[in-house]
């Protein structure tokens, strides 16, 4: 996100976004984000889930525990502000 500070309006609507996601590892305790699989204590690797942007970014740089493909700007996706 961009370094505007709180009242950033890119960065806060680029937060809400939701990116497409394959986990490329297992994670504990977090089987309640994915809905498809009830009951599921688990998130096993190869699971396909939408993940908020706010969440993604901070994997960009470390090798994280998801594989996404970039977000593009809240302009391109609702045709401008």
């Amino acid at each position: 996100m961009s370094g505007g500070g709180y009242y950033d309006l890119d960065a806060v609507l680029l937060g809400q976004e939701h990116v497409p996601c394959t986990l490329t590892q297992g994670v504990i305790k977090l089987g309640h984000l994915d809905v498809s699989q009830q009951g599921a204590e688990h998130l096993v690797e190869g699971t396909r889930l939408e993940l908020p942007y706010w969440a993604v970014e901070q994997w960009e740089d470390k090798a994280g525990p998801a594989s996404c493909p970039p977000a593009k700007p809240y302009c391109c996706l609702h045709g401008g502000l």
